[in-house]
């Protein structure tokens, strides 16, 4: 048996305030946690590909910084 297929993946769902962060904060002790909502803010970052991509795309709002506005 491969290392791989002995290895568990768990995915963690829910609603705004359901306790998503409380949790991967608990696993991240003992276990390497992959945030997605990091993920997300980091290709977000002006200069990277998914804020290039999206400007390119002329469907974001940029600030006066250049930065993505994200609360609409």
């Amino acid at each position: 048996m491969s290392k791989m297929s002995k290895k568990k993946v768990i995915g963690i769902t829910g609603s705004m305030g359901s306790g998503k962060s409380e949790i991967s904060r608990y696993l991240r002790k003992k276990y390497p946690v992959l945030d997605c909502d990091q993920v997300n803010a980091d290709l977000l970052k002006k200069g990277n590909l998914g804020y290039q991509k999206l400007n390119d795309l002329h469907i974001v709002e940029l600030d006066s910084n250049g930065e993505i506005i994200k609360e609409r």
